[in-house]
């Protein structure tokens, strides 16, 4: 500014330059699932008897249950008569079996008897003091006790192998009877139910289906040029909007090798820990990621 124009010089803010990093911060939207979920259904067939209660009614979607709860059972009388008519089916056949170990032994006794009557026979014919028929019948007897030794350890065999298949036979009754108790696999939310007490369901009928909650996965797409801030092991933030004011993880599990042919976006999984249960499957997220920027 020139003196002329009766102006003093204007004031200047200074500030010292300094070498600094920056970062992208990247947004992407996400869904939420549950880290497993299945459908458990009977493998037998029958009628429904009891359900699990949940403060005093069946179980409702949004109901937890605990690994190992019997979540149903189905009339068992019917199973339970298979199995004891097996069991006596056995017991039966073991008894056979000790019957045919004493004649076992009653055999070889009179094996043993007939063999020492034979040879005394042989002696007695050497010195003249039996006939030849005597020594004939010794040892027919003699052979005759052993034909009875060889039948009666024939027989045993056979028990064995009926005790074998009676045994066959109680454990394929025991197997139907064990699936009439339906069992939650794991510590789980309930998606669904769909029996009644009461009501006649088929082999294979689902009963409820299940979904593991402890963990949330959360699905989302990023571009390429993303794909270099998100290696498998990575940490990201993530808000959901129908929990407000609470903020999770969630760590990278998977990149997908590939890129979606109609939007050209990369599939990433990642896993959230959900403790208090407040996320749900279905729920839609905000993830943000941190993309290192180049220092300038």
């Amino acid at each position: 500014v020139s003196a002329a124009s009766g102006q003093g010089p204007a004031p200047v803010r200074v500030f010292r330059v300094q070498q600094t990093s920056f970062s992208d911060e990247s947004r992407y939207t996400a869904t939420l699932e549950p880290v497993t979920q299945l459908d458990l259904a009977f493998r037998t067939s029958g009628q429904v008897e009891t359900l699990y209660l949940a403060r005093g009614r069946p179980l409702e979607p949004g109901d937890e249950v605990a690994a190992g709860s019997v979540l149903a059972r189905l009339r068992r009388t019917e199973f339970e008569a298979r199995a004891r008519s097996a069991e006596a089916q056995v017991a039966d056949a073991r008894a056979a079996r000790a019957s045919g170990a004493a004649q076992i032994l009653d055999a070889e006794a009179a094996v043993t008897l007939a063999n020492q009557d034979l040879r005394r026979a042989e002696r007695l014919y050497e010195g003249q003091a039996m006939t030849r028929a005597e020594l004939d019948s010794a040892r027919a007897r003699a052979s005759s006790a052993q034909s009875r030794l060889l039948a009666a350890k024939a027989a045993a065999d056979g028990f064995d192998a009926r005790i074998g298949a009676s045994n066959a036979a109680l454990e394929e009754s025991r197997v139907p009877l064990a699936d009439t108790v339906l069992t939650a696999p794991f510590t789980a939310v309930v998606v669904a139910r769909h029996i009644e007490r009461g009501s006649t369901v088929a082999a294979g009928t689902v009963a409820y289906t299940l979904a593991d909650l402890r963990q949330v996965k959360v699905r989302f797409g990023v571009p390429d040029m993303a794909l270099r801030g998100l290696p498998t092991g990575s940490t990201m933030r993530m808000d959901v909007e129908s929990v407000p004011g609470r903020h999770y993880l969630a760590h990278v599990i998977g990149v997908a090798p590939a890129a979606d042919p109609a939007t050209r976006l990369f599939g990433v999984q990642a896993l959230a820990a959900n403790p208090r249960g407040l996320l749900k499957a279905g729920m839609v997220a905000s993830v943000v990621a941190d993309i290192p920027g180049e220092k300038s």
